[in-house]
């Protein structure tokens, strides 16, 4: 055809017709640029569509001289253009290999930077008509990036990275050659979950950050997005020189215009420095250290601890102790580290050292072959007295609760924490108060840990004992402390501290021993309802009769598996559900409920009125709500070292028909034991074998009957009972519950 139209016609054959359709199109007469207007968030990509339409607005496509000009203002933002499987490079034109059926495809790039609106422009070139006009799109660019400090910043890998410094201003150190750095963000200053962050990342030494160069004149712009925990974590790949000795990574909080995120006139920044792993002055640590005390002319063992600056032991290497400073006149004894980097060592004093006098320590470490390194000052000190005891001790608390000394332990107040439900263990200690009078908290609990001080006189180091469920270290807990580190047992020097978190809820006691003396100190542990973690539903299987009621309990357990009371349908609730021949009570078929103390709730479950099969079911209220407890959720990821949550539970209910009880008995004279006695055969219906049945007797003369003392059991739906008397008695027996009695049989005299 030469006229651009839809044409339809028929082929025959004689016999047989076929009807058939075609269209053509004709020149392009018309451009469009769609959609018009659209709403992105800031950093995201904005699609458009070019069509090429002829007077009919049907698509066309151009002639191969022929093409589209793309333009975009401002130009902080990127075109890319799409084929029909995939995006092409950024580009400055469609061209008629895009268009083969009259369709471009483009995409803008926007610029995460820059919120605000951004027009494209399609111009037609070539041979385009002047009838086919440009066209422009807007797209707006909305949303923002957060001006907000987040709340904090440290590095979680690699796994032996040194954490320092303060927030805002973070610091740590990473063995060289460490190519995997990621950042844990805590952002719960924000309002809301989804915040959306940038950060700005750069190397000193050269380098590749995610596999682009990042310079401090141009830094890696990376934009982050918070979990509903209000958390990120972000992995930062290095490459090159990045990874080498002395070079540094800094990343800092950004805001959409790139400019720092300051609290308090501070740039929220965490500095990575790389760094040849060695052992320096403090990585030489003496068990016991600070203030001890001995008794007069002692020797004192002392293990002394050799890692390198990333905690690797350093094995084969010389310990050598000395008295005050390192020489070889005060040197007093040498050891070799053990695989573990420990030297046994001794110290002692000088002949002329009396009661009250102190001497104090000091330890050097030499490799096999290098450099010996010492500490860098003293780190053992020891009084001398005659007893070789100190004369007090008391023990106080971060949450300044009771204080407690080897005198005076009245516990009227007591620090309360809750559990490490995240996983890790919190750096900062609770202020949470338990009133021993009232038996509840009187101050919230705050945090997972809390820090005890001992205080000594003379000043000694304390051996501090925890109980299963609780752990004690002598090391302050940082950002990736797991709940599992720690120990049963830890030695703190004189005013501490101690560092105390605990896996099970309850009160646990303390204990601290030093120099002959013992202080036992108490700590409160609780969770939360939002700790809700597992559910399960008992009895897993049950029988009820048709009509007849039954209970099923709910029970809700942390990851530690301890009880969570108090759930509620925004935190940990859990909803039963009924379905087949059962209903709950009130003939509900589901039922929210709340956990008492023990963590459990109680539902009916009321029978239907034929034999058959139920099913009860336990889930999350809020079923994949983001307000349910975080366990809860379907993205939640169990901390390191726990199980999977257990966010479901079911239970089977089978419904019988009722069988009416009955007992029938029957009674002749025997011989039983040699001597005239009774025989009493009985038979049973409706009650299970294995069950009891209970014999009553009355002799002549007596108005009541008396309980035997045997019991019974029924065998396939009988049993037998006899008894030694020659005198007339009259028999009848019920089951064990009571509450069926079977006819009375009268036995003569022998």
């Amino acid at each position: 055809v030469d006229t651009a139209g839809t044409y339809a016609g028929i082929i025959y054959n004689g016999t047989d017709t076929v009807s058939f359709s075609f269209a053509t199109a004709g020149a392009p007469s018309s451009m469009t640029l769609t959609p018009a207007t659209q709403t992105v968030l800031v950093g995201a990509v904005a699609d458009l569509e070019v069509n090429l339409l002829d007077s009919n607005l049907n698509a066309t496509q151009p002639q191969t001289v022929d093409s589209v000009a793309l333009t975009r203002s401002p130009t902080d933002d990127t075109i890319v253009a799409l084929d029909d499987t995939q995006a092409g490079p950024a580009i400055t034109g469609l061209v008629a290999n895009n268009m083969a059926t009259g369709s471009g495809y483009l995409s803008l790039a926007t610029n995460p930077a820059a919120a605000g609106t951004t027009t494209v422009t399609a111009t037609p070139a070539g041979t385009l008509p002047p009838a086919v006009t440009a066209q422009t799109a807007t797209v707006v660019k909305s949303g923002t990036v957060s001006n907000v400090a987040i709340a904090g910043i440290s590095l979680s890998t690699p796994a032996n990275a040194v954490n320092a410094g303060t927030f805002p201003t973070k610091t740590a150190l990473v063995p060289e050659g460490s190519t995997l750095i990621t950042l844990a963000i805590d952002d719960t200053t924000a309002a809301a979950a989804g915040n959306p962050l940038r950060f700005a990342a750069s190397l000193s030494a050269g380098g590749t950050i995610n596999g682009s160069t990042a310079t401090s004149g141009a830094p890696l712009i990376i934009a982050v997005t918070t979990d509903a925990d209000k958390e990120a974590s972000v992995p930062l790949t290095i490459g090159g020189a990045g990874a080498l000795a002395a070079s540094v990574l800094t990343v800092t909080q950004v805001n959409v215009l790139d400019a720092s995120v300051k609290l308090s006139g501070t740039a929220v920044t965490e500095t990575v420095t790389w760094q040849t792993p060695a052992v320096q002055p403090s990585d030489i640590v003496s068990t016991p250290a600070g203030n001890v005390v001995a008794m007069v002319g002692a020797t004192t063992n002392v293990s002394v601890q050799v890692d390198d600056s990333f905690g690797t032991a350093q094995a084969g290497w010389t310990v050598r102790a000395y008295r005050t400073s390192v020489s070889a006149a005060n040197l007093l004894s040498s050891g070799v580290t053990s695989a573990t980097g420990a030297a046994a060592v001794t110290v002692s004093p000088l002949a002329t050292t009396t009661n009250g006098q102190s001497e104090s320590y000091i330890f050097s470490a030499q490799p096999p072959v290098g450099v010996m390194v010492s500490q860098a000052a003293t780190s053992l000190t020891i009084d001398y007295s005659t007893s070789g005891n100190i004369t007090s001790m008391s023990v106080s608390n971060g949450a300044s609760a009771s204080v407690c000394s080897n005198t005076s332990c009245t516990l009227t107040t007591l620090p309360l924490i809750l559990t490490p439900s995240s996983g890790v263990v919190s750096a900062s200690s609770s202020t949470g108060q338990f009133t021993v009078a009232s038996g509840t908290a009187t101050a919230a609990p705050t945090t997972s840990m809390m820090t005890f001080a001992p205080d000594t006189n003379p000043g000694n180091s304390v051996t501090v004992t925890v109980p299963e469920g609780v752990k004690v270290s002598a090391t302050l807990p940082t950002a990736t402390t797991l709940w599992s580190s720690g120990a049963q047992t830890a030695t703190v020097a004189d005013l501490g501290p101690a560092y105390v978190w605990a896996t099970k809820t309850g009160s646990h006691d303390i204990v601290f021993e030093s120099g002959g003396l013992t202080v036992t100190t108490k700590l409160v542990v609780v969770n939360t309802a939002a700790d809700a973690y597992n559910i399960a539903l008992t009895p897993a299987e049950q029988t009820i009769g048709t009509g007849a009621f039954g209970t099923a309990t709910v029970k809700v357990t942390d990851v530690f598996g301890n009880a969570v009371a108090g759930t509620s349908d925004d935190t940990g609730g859990v909803t039963v559900s009924a379905t087949g021949d059962v209903r709950l009570g009130g003939f509900q078929s589901s039922q929210a409920v709340n956990t008492d103390t023990n963590g459990e709730a109680t539902v009916s479950v009321v029978a239907g009125n034929a034999a058959g099969t139920g099913a009860l079911t336990a889930v999350p209220t809020n079923g994949t709500a983001a307000s349910n407890a975080p366990a809860f959720r379907p993205i939640y990821t169990p901390p390191t070292g726990a199980p999977a949550p257990v966010t479901s539970a079911a239970a089977l209910v089978r419904v019988t028909a009722i069988t009416t009880k009955s007992i029938t008995i029957t009674g002749e004279r025997a011989t039983v034991s040699g001597r005239s006695g009774i025989l009493v055969d009985g038979v049973v219906t409706g009650i299970e074998d294995g069950k009891t049945v209970v014999p009553y007797i009355r002799f002549p003369g007596q108005t009541t009957f008396t309980a035997g003392s045997a019991r019974p059991e029924i065998t396939d739906g009988e049993f037998v009972w006899q008894r030694k008397t020659g005198k007339r008695v009259t028999v009848y027996v019920t089951n064990d519950d009571g509450d069926v009695r079977s006819n009375r049989v009268t036995i003569q005299t022998s």
